[in-house]
This record gives C-alpha cells, structure tokens and sequence, in this order.
C-alpha cells in the first residue's frame, strides 16, 4: 500500500515538537550549525567555516555558505501548511555533507525521497550533482518552486514518489528522462539515495525501509539519510535498517567515521548507509 506521509495534519499532533524545532522564524536567523542539538540553531561552539547562513521571509528561506563558496539559494516553504511544507535543521546537515562529498558532479545521479521543500536536494543540486526530488503531491509544488527559485532547473527536477509504492528506481529513471539526463536515465538505478528527518513516525518505517531496499537491489549502492533522534522506537528503524545496510555515522565536521556512535535525543548526525547486496 502507498503510504500518503503528505497527511501533515496527522504529523502535527505527534508528540517532542519541541526537539529540533523548524525553521520558521522571519527576518535574520542568522549562522546555522547543521550539527546543533537540542533544536538549537546557534552559532555557539561551532567552526565558522561549516556554517550555513539563513534568512527568512515568510515565504521562503535564503541559504548561503560562509565565505561565499557557494551562490544563494531560496527555498519556499509554507509553515502554515503542516509539517511537510516546512524546512528543517536535518535538511541543513544534509546539504553539508555535499560540502564533504568527493565526485560531486554532473555525474552523480541523486534522489532525494520525502524532500518537502527541497533544501538538500537543491543544495546537492549546486553543488554539481544531478538530483531528483520526490514526495507526494502536496510536497511538489513547493519543492518546484524551490528549484525555480534558486535557478537549477538544469540539473534538479521533481517527481512524486511515495514510500512503499513499487517501482521507484522506474520513477527516478522517467523523471531523469523527462529532464532531458538521458545518459542518467539509462542507469538502472540512481548512485544515491538522499534523505533528511524521514525517520519520524512507526508506521512509515515499513514503507520507508521497503523503499529504500528495492532502490538498493536495482543498484543504489548507498544512502545518506541526516536524523534527529526524538523517540526510542526510532532504534526500531536503525535496527530492521542494518539487515540489509552497513550504517556509518558520517555527520559533517567529524572527520572519522563510526560504525556506532552514541546518539542522544535531540542530536542531529547524518548517517551513510551502504548496501551489503543482498
């Protein structure tokens, strides 16, 4: 069964809204640590040159890079409209990790799945890569805008996808079609899967983890996946997860990677999942 994880109603009544808050507030933020815990998005303790500076308007958020390495991205969201349609501090911590991944190019064939407003698929996006967007209906105008806005209609495109719902390397494939990636849509399966705070809720757990499997058997080799731990059935995910991945923490700014780390609620890592090929 397709799993509609675009009922942002039903996301607003779960519980520890208090862990890792989104971004929402106007004017100024100011400098993000995508490694902020506890949902604070202070400056305070980290290095100025893994931060990412954000302002808001209401309508959308302004991300540049410290030191001006790379050009301004604006991203829509809509607060208003429930969980899905709004940014958060995960999507920071993913886009990040672009700023540390190596062979990032026209190349790299990306899709992000649950990506709401698109923020990491966006940032990867300009960082060089190739990468397609995918969520539910609700989610893809939002995410469309966002990649108008920040001028990356070459090399970012949008497509629904729901978690669960077979055939979802087919669906990256027709959208890197679609998009005119012609060399990349011959691939069996995109080389990496992206994905920010989808870890979140028990009952998409299945769905998610069925996904994420069907897109390593095509040939996906691994998946980053940025997560803030809030409740303890999220070992549930981690633990049916490393049947078919090794898990590594991988969280920007910590430069020797872990098998296990300690992950207290509230702390926010990015994790790289590689498939055994099974």
């Amino acid at each position: 069964m397709p799993v509609d994880s675009g009922d942002s109603s039903r996301w607003d009544a779960l519980p520890g809204g208090d862990v890792a808050a989104p971004l929402t507030t106007r004017g100024a933020i100011g400098s993000l640590s995508a490694r902020g815990e506890g949902g604070d998005t202070s400056a305070a303790g980290a290095a100025p040159s893994s931060l990412l500076r954000v302002s808001c308007d209401g309508a959308s958020l302004t991300v540049t890079l410290e030191g001006g390495r790379l050009a301004a991205l604006t991203i829509a969201h809509d607060p208003a409209a429930g969980l899905a349609h709004r940014v958060w501090p995960s999507s920071l911590a993913l886009a990040e990790r672009a700023l540390e991944e190596k062979g990032v190019s026209p190349q790299l064939f990306c899709c992000e799945l649950g990506c709401g407003p698109g923020l990491a698929g966006v940032f990867w996006a300009a960082a060089g890569a190739r990468v397609v967007l995918t969520d539910l209906d609700p989610c893809l105008p939002l995410a469309e805008r966002s990649v108008q806005l920040s001028g990356l209609s070459d090399r970012a495109t949008v497509t629904r996808l729901a978690w669960g719902e077979p055939g979802g390397p087919g669906v990256a494939g027709a959208a890197a079609a679609a998009a005119g990636w012609g060399d990349l849509a011959a691939r069996a399966a995109p080389d990496l899967l992206l994905a920010a705070d989808v870890v979140y809720d028990p009952a998409l757990f299945a769905p998610l983890l069925a996904t994420l499997a069907e897109f390593g058997r095509a040939g996906t080799p691994r998946v980053l996946l940025a997560h803030v731990r809030r409740w303890k059935t999220d070992r549930r995910f981690w633990a049916a997860a490393r049947r078919e991945w090794a898990v590594v923490d991988v969280t920007p700014g910590d430069h020797t990677a872990r098998a296990s780390s300690s992950h207290e609620r509230g702390a926010q890592k990015v994790f790289e999942l590689k498939w055994k090929g099974r």
